[in-house]
C-alpha cells in the first residue's frame, strides 16, 4: 500500500507512507496516514510559529547500513517477523469457511 499527502503550506510538502498488503487492512492503512499527516501537520505549524516560519529542512544523512554495522542484522529480523506475520495472516483466511453469499 502506498499513501501520498501533499501539504498547502507557504512552501511544498509531502508525506508518503508504505505499508506491505497482507499486514495492514486498507481502511486501518488509510487511517493510519490520515491520523499521521494530521499529526505532522499541527508540528510543523508549531514550528513555523516558534520560527518565523522557517521552513522545515532535513540535511541529507548517509543510509543507515553505511553508519551502524548492526543495522543490516536488524533489517533482517525485522524482515523476517513481517514474512512470519504475512504467514500467520495467510493461514488465519485460510481456515476461515466459506461466508455464504448474501
Amino acid at each position: 500500500r502506498f499513501y501520498r499527502h501533499d501539504f498547502n503550506l507557504p512552501y511544498s510538502m509531502a508525506l508518503e507512507f508504505q505499508a506491505p498488503y497482507k499486514v495492514m487492512d486498507r481502511k486501518l492503512f488509510l487511517h493510519f496516514c490520515d491520523i499521521s499527516s494530521e499529526a505532522w501537520h499541527k508540528a510543523v505549524t508549531c514550528w513555523q510559529i516558534r520560527n518565523d516560519n522557517a521552513p522545515v529542512r532535513f540535511k541529507y544523512c548517509q543510509p543507515l547500513e553505511s553508519l551502524h554495522p548492526l543495522y543490516r542484522q536488524r533489517r533482517a529480523n525485522v524482515r523476517a517477523w513481517l514474512d512470519e506475520a504475512v504467514e500467520a495472516v495467510e493461514s488465519v483466511e485460510a481456515a476461515k469457511p466459506d461466508e455464504p453469499a448474501i
